[in-house]
């Protein structure tokens, strides 16, 4: 989208600038003809790049091609590969002192993002903010606006969202007040419109939305720019617009439109969401609507399998530098003072205070068992920290000892059979593995109220909100490990991951309750079975 354009051409300006203040200290010209950011051709792009580490002679010369590699990858959406480049990237030029680094920040945001791994896209960002902390540029200040607010609306915190694309349709306008004639400035705020009216729009301010739809309608006055993206974007609030006012025929229009612009513009972030607005307005029959939730899963499970590799990729790289920083001697070392200090222990300690000793060490025990349970009520009840400004982060998972009674009827039965056809979609999928998944999160994807989830669910599948994901979780990862043999070698920490869990304990507490036996128990007997 545009926010990505706007990083490549400040990074551009910024490199460009350092290679031709410092030619004659790091950057050949053969390697600054090679260095060119705004390609369409993403194949070009990794060839150019892979030219520049070729005939490279300083790390500032592989900080370009590294950067090229993981620029063309990402625009190929093939992220774990491209986040690997950005790492290089980055290592090179923390050790360079170089700047601008918080660009690989960015990408590296943006791609935790794009896969949904929220909890790293989070501490990708905090990195951001590091790296900007003292840069005055407003160009910057607004990327900076603009990523927190694609955080928010990831989690679908759309209302928390509002106050930055604010401030960013006020950045935009002040660029295209001062430079209208640049197609760029006008495109940077056609697509700061459009991002402000859908958070509007999800947010439920309609008076809010129809007033900058006004504003975006009077810009492009009929005619929007020739560019894929800002069409999507532009039918996509059309379609919204005119479900939530009633009027479905229009609305299956604008949505056929957004979702044909997204599939010709081949990036699959785009059709995601076009689908995902689509089959959550529920405008198309049932055949229809299958095959686009089929679709839409295809995709959830393209960006669990890059995820995936992120994770195995990342695991790997923190395993080989445990193994060395920590040689065989070292470890030896360690455990020969371990078990000298262990007999000094046993030698100084008589019988007669044996008993006192073990009743203190039961005693603190206790106390240890007592402070990992409250934890993990934490880590229950925590969604992701507020850091951001997002007013609506809350428990993700109900402390209380609640007792399941049968609720009052609360809804009409066209309201409860619609509401019901969303869980059994809902169940079909793999939302509920986000490790952020709440119940407001629920809320929004059914976009209804709690009560009616909690009704909803108590009522036909007799659970609470807390037990019933538990459930999906547990029965989404057996279903891995019945299915694809080659999940029964990862780690339980791995699988716990894979199901959404951030505590290992928590995961192999809750597998035991749902399946009766520990994950290495379940992987066992599976292993043991003959096909």
């Amino acid at each position: 989208m545009y926010r990505y354009l706007i990083i490549i051409t400040f990074l551009f300006i910024c490199v460009s600038g350092f290679s031709q203040n410092h030619k004659d200290m790091s950057v050949s010209d053969q390697v600054s003809k090679l260095y060119i950011l705004d390609l369409k051709d993403a194949d070009e792009i990794f060839e150019r790049g892979q030219k520049i580490l070729q005939i490279a002679r300083s790390k500032k010369e592989r900080v370009f091609g590294y950067f090229m590699l993981a620029d063309a990858l990402y625009k190929k959406e093939r992220y774990s590969e491209s986040l690997r480049y950005y790492k290089k990237t980055d290592s090179i030029q923390a050790e360079l002192g170089d700047k601008p680094r918080f660009i690989n920040h960015f990408f590296i945001t943006d791609i935790y993002l794009k896969v949904g791994l929220l909890v790293k896209a989070k501490e990708s960002l905090k990195n951001v903010l590091l790296h900007t902390d003292k840069i005055e540029e407003p160009i910057v200040k607004d990327l900076i606006v603009q990523q927190q607010a694609v955080f928010l609306e990831e989690i679908y915190d759309y209302c928390g969202a509002i106050p930055m694309r604010e401030n960013n349709v006020l950045f935009s306008e002040k660029l295209f007040i001062e430079k209208p004639t640049e197609l760029i400035n006008k495109n940077v705020l056609i697509y700061a419109y459009n991002m402000l009216i859908f958070d509007y729009l999800k947010c439920g301010r309609d008076k809010e939305a129809k007033h900058y739809s006004n504003k975006l309608d009077q810009l492009v006055d009929n005619a929007l720019p020739d560019n894929l993206d800002l069409d999507y974007l532009y039918y996509l609030n059309k379609a919204i617009f005119y479900i939530e006012n009633h009027q479905r025929k229009q609305s299956k229009l604008w949505f056929d439109k957004a979702l044909k612009a997204a599939e010709e513009s081949k990036q699959n972030y785009m059709i995601k969401v076009s689908l995902e607005e689509r089959i959550n307005y529920n405008v198309d029959s049932g055949a229809s609507r299958k095959v686009y939730i089929k679709k839409l899963n295809q995709l959830k499970n393209n960006a669990r399998i890059e995820a995936n590799k992120i994770i195995s990729s990342e695991e790997k790289s923190k395993n080989d530098l445990i193994k060395s920083r920590y040689n065989p001697l070292l470890i030896g070392s360690i455990i020969i003072l371990i078990l000298v200090a262990a007999g000094i222990l046993i030698f100084l300690f008589s019988k007669e205070r044996n008993y006192a000793k073990m009743t203190n060490k039961i005693d603190a025990e206790d106390q240890a068992e007592n402070v990992n349970l409250a934890e993990e009520r934490q880590d229950k009840q925590h969604f992701i920290s507020d850091d951001y400004g997002s007013p609506n982060s809350e428990m993700a998972i109900h402390n209380k000892s609640e007792q399941l009674t049968i609720p009052q009827k609360l809804l009409s039965k066209e309201k409860e059979e619609e509401l019901l056809s969303k869980l059994i979609e809902f169940e079909e999928g793999t939302e509920f593995t986000e490790k952020n998944f709440t119940i407001s999160t629920m809320v929004m994807l059914f976009e209804t109220n709690p009560k009616y989830i909690n009704y909803l669910l108590q009522q036909h599948r007799g659970k609470l909100f807390s037990d019933y994901i538990n459930m999906l979780r547990i029965r989404y990862l057996c279903q891995k490990l019945e299915n694809k043999p080659e999940y029964r070698n990862y780690k339980i920490s791995y699988l716990s991951d894979l199901a959404g869990y951030s505590s290992h304990s928590r995961f192999a507490s809750i597998f035991k309750k749902e399946m009766g036996v520990s994950p290495s128990e379940f992987i066992s007997k599976l292993s043991d079975v003959k096909y």
